[in-house]
């Protein structure tokens, strides 16, 4: 019975440290990506984006379209931001159904795009 009480404990403990370290691993790599890398110019590739006539479709409460829009900080003033709550008649007209979603070029691209994904799409340069 002890040594039962005792491999259990012994399991239990070897997976609460599993998952803290996967998951400190797994936060760090998820901030990773959706936070703006100090390294990007954000702000001139923001400005890029504007100039290239890019679109961000988001909508109030949607976490998703947050964190779309930390990965630029304070350059997210440069980018065009149509929220689809306080303006429905305009995300109705270009069809967006999913926020966050990104127009470039006439194109629609649903989800989070990443700096690097947006680069490709427009040409800007994302550090």
């Amino acid at each position: 019975m002890a040594k039962d009480v005792f491999l259990v404990s012994a399991v239990l403990a070897i997976f609460i440290v599993a998952v803290l370290v996967f998951g400190f691993n797994l936060t760090g790599y998820i901030t990773g990506f959706f936070v703006a890398d100090s390294s990007h110019d954000t702000e001139g590739f923001a400005q890029c984006l504007a100039d290239r006539g890019a679109v961000l479709y988001t909508s109030m409460g949607c976490p998703h379209c947050q964190d779309q829009k930390d990965m630029f900080g304070d350059a997210l003033q440069y980018i065009e931001n149509v929220d689809c709550v306080t303006d429905p008649n305009v995300c109705s007209e270009k069809g967006i159904r999913v926020v966050p979603t990104w127009i470039i070029n006439n194109e629609r691209y649903e989800g989070i795009q990443s700096f690097e994904r947006l680069g490709e799409l427009t040409g800007c340069k994302t550090g």
